[in-house]
């Protein structure tokens, strides 16, 4: 039982370390999103390469019926879709880590009357400085 305890505690451990806790997110942007309508909206404002990608809903829950990453090379990847519970960040499953994003093209709808904002934030983590330059 005790080994079992140990373990367990262990293996808490390691997750706690692993997950992205002090993950460096930085802002990128966002798009407005209207009431009601699936809307079709890109934001490609992106400088450098990313660790990984994070979206947040503002204003209102947001259903998106599919976010699409285009990458530099051409690759497309659905990462996304459902609902966007206002204020809860979600992490987005890209393929690969430290790809560089050409564009994220976003179907998505606010139930809310004012629509809705979804903010993009971008791990940067060992590119900080690549990013910087980019977007510069």
């Amino acid at each position: 039982m005790k080994a079992m305890t140990t373990a367990l505690g262990a293996a808490v451990m390691m997750a706690a370390l692993a997950a992205p806790a002090g993950a460096d997110f930085v802002r990128l942007g966002s798009v407005d999103v209207g009431y009601r309508v699936d809307s079709d909206t890109a934001y490609t404002r992106f400088g450098g390469r990313l660790e990984s990608l994070r979206l947040i809903a503002s204003r209102s829950d947001i259903l998106c019926r599919s976010v699409i990453v285009r990458y530099e090379n051409g690759d497309v990847q659905n990462v996304f879709s459902g609902r966007l519970d206002e204020r809860r960040p979600v992490d987005v499953d890209r393929r690969g880590r430290a790809r560089r994003v050409d564009s994220i093209r976003f179907v998505c709808r606010s139930d809310g009357f004012r629509g809705g904002k979804i903010f993009v934030e971008g791990e940067v983590g060992h590119f900080r400085d690549e990013w910087r330059s980019d977007r510069s």
